[in-house]
């Protein structure tokens, strides 16, 4: 399937040429293969061989659709942080927070740790790159929850009363929690269910569940 329009840019080749129908097929299968080896090399063991060897093509082949291993996974990131993105203000935006603002907190919890349970290689993989110092992978990583966390300062502004600027920083926090969650799974010393409950908890107490609730 070609893909839409509004990713035509995204889908070009290194030459800026835009792929055919068969062309498209390859990207995706090299891609594909980028996100099921992320999984068993990681970032910076990643050959193009290995990527190429499971996509069924060559490295030359590889090398006309991205300019390396790192363009693979930065395309891989993009690709999530524009899917992602919308899901997660998805969730925010159709969640009860003014009745149930914990049971909402615990849906945008569940929402953000299907995520990374979904793509943690490649989301440790973005945030390995962007503490490198890469510009690119810094970016993306931004891009990753800013849409959320701006459609999360909305309600923490309405349901605690804060200034745009206090909820925005209380956002970010509360997203950055999130994402240190995912990134230490099974690391964090007590059982995955209880660190949602408790990251609901948080979220829940920082957009002001009583003052929502009496609103």
């Amino acid at each position: 399937m070609s893909p839409p329009a509004t990713d035509r840019a995204e889908s070009r080749a290194v030459n800026g040429r835009t792929p055919g129908q068969r062309g498209q097929a390859t990207r995706q299968a090299l891609l594909e293969a980028t996100r099921d080896l992320l999984e068993d090399f990681g970032y910076r063991d990643l050959r193009v061989v290995d990527i190429a060897r499971r996509a069924g093509t060559s490295a030359a082949t590889f090398y006309q659709y991205f300019e390396d291993v790192p363009g693979a996974i930065l395309q891989l990131a993009t690709d999530l942080a524009r899917d992602a993105g919308t899901g997660l203000v998805a969730v925010v935006a159709g969640a009860d927070w003014r009745h149930d603002a914990v049971g909402a907190a615990r849906q945008l919890v569940d929402a953000a740790m299907a995520v990374w349970e979904r793509d943690r290689a490649l989301l440790l993989a973005v945030s390995l790159a962007a503490g490198e110092g890469d510009a690119r992978f810094r970016q993306v990583r931004y891009d990753l929850t800013e849409a959320s966390v701006r459609a999360l300062r909305g309600v923490v502004a309405e349901g605690a009363g804060s200034d745009p600027i206090s909820a925005l920083a209380t956002a970010r926090a509360l997203f950055a929690m999130l994402d240190s969650i995912g990134a230490q799974a099974g690391d964090l010393g007590a059982p995955n269910l209880e660190l949602r409950g408790a990251a609901a908890a948080a979220i829940g107490a920082a957009v002001g569940a009583d003052a929502v609730a009496a609103g």
